[in-house]
């Protein structure tokens, strides 16, 4: 993983890199930073459609963008043992084999 300081529209990141943000559980998607990843990716549906439970201290990986869920309630505040636990499964996804990987 490379780890890159770029000066540009976050929404509009070249091919090939990824995103990472910090949301609740609720998916409330309305304000800030993470309304413009709804706005952009169309995150909330895909996440549903995709899990059948979002869960505290997850990582999912939608597109090129990781939701790390580091909080129950969009009114609560960002947890750091849960954002740990979130970082931890980041990497544990990025670093596991792709399904063509293990052919």
């Amino acid at each position: 993983m490379k780890i890159a300081e770029l000066e540009i529209n976050i929404m509009a990141v070249p091919q090939g890199y990824y995103l990472a943000q910090g949301i609740s559980r609720d998916l409330n998607f309305k304000v800030s930073l993470p309304a413009e990843f709804e706005k952009t990716y169309n995150l909330k549906e895909k996440l549903t459609d995709k899990y059948d439970e979002i869960e505290c201290g997850e990582t999912y990986l939608i597109d090129n963008v990781y939701s790390l869920v580091v909080k129950d309630s969009s009114y609560d505040s960002p947890d750091r043992d849960l954002l740990m636990e979130a970082l931890v499964n980041l990497c544990l996804l990025y670093t596991s084999p792709s399904p063509r990987d293990t052919r």
